[in-house]
């Protein structure tokens, strides 16, 4: 999408800084296509290179794809990286003419913001299952404008409530309450995960578009959500892509 080369080469810049500079990012399409391209990778080109997928639905379950020269994102899409409350805030700062950081590090007020929204992790682990099961079912695709009431960029929880048991609904048609009851338990432990709501929800789809009603709630901007995601991956937190490097090919 447009914008979405700049971020990549800004991200990837800031990770592997003093080893590599990225001249170029070729968006390959989805999935199964970067994929593809990596199978048919044969080492005839003189440059380091490096496949890139998003976790997707596939990193609920487990089933991340790593192997030398392809590189399987370690949450949900690369826009998670940017669900950072320090990035978060000082586009804030950079938006307001009068507040400083601190304060609108309170406004934006980040550890709630998580908490009051922990309900899509049930959501997403309930499209996990249905990404098993019954593919042919609209997951992450089901629009967030049917899931919020307000402005705050906070889900609805009555709205949430209901998706989830829709879904419920329709698996135990397709696979029985055992089947259903044994797949929800072994992701479960989902729930307990440290920051799983970064990790596990598509920021993308979900998470940023909160965030931009919450951001301009309380900030009166003009800028583009592209721009405030470029301006977010000058700023956000790195620590969970550091690994990236080791699966470049040489």
């Amino acid at each position: 999408a447009l914008g979405y080369k700049k971020i990549f080469k800004a991200l990837l810049n800031r990770i592997l800084h003093d080893k590599y500079l990225i001249s170029n990012v070729f968006p390959l399409g989805g999935r199964n296509a970067v994929i593809n391209e990596w199978t048919k990778d044969k080492n005839k080109r003189n440059r380091p290179r490096l496949y890139i997928i998003d976790g997707d639905l596939h990193l609920l379950h487990k089933k991340t794809s790593r192997a030398p020269g392809l590189y399987s994102l370690p949450f949900y899409c690369i826009e998670n990286i940017l669900v950072c409350e320090h990035a978060l805030t000082q586009l804030m700062v950079e938006e307001d003419p009068e507040r400083e950081y601190a304060e609108l590090k309170g406004v934006l007020n980040f550890e709630e913001w998580i908490s009051s929204n922990s309900q899509l992790i049930d959501l997403f682990i309930m499209y996990a299952v249905s990404f098993k099961h019954c593919p042919e079912i609209p997951t992450v695709s089901y629009g967030l404008k049917n899931l919020i009431s307000s402005d705050v960029g906070v889900v609805d929880e009555e709205k949430v409530k209901n998706k989830i048991e829709e879904l419920r609904t329709i698996l135990l048609h397709r696979i029985g309450e055992d089947e259903l009851a044994k797949e929800l338990e072994a992701l479960s432990c989902i729930k307990e995960e440290k920051n799983a709501l970064i990790k596990y929800v598509s920021a993308k789809d979900y998470l940023m578009p909160l965030l931009y009603l919450r951001i301009r709630r309380n900030v009166k901007t003009t800028a583009q959500n592209i721009n405030l995601k470029y301006r977010a991956s000058l700023h956000c937190d790195l620590s969970n892509v550091l690994d990236l490097e080791h699966y470049i090919l040489p």
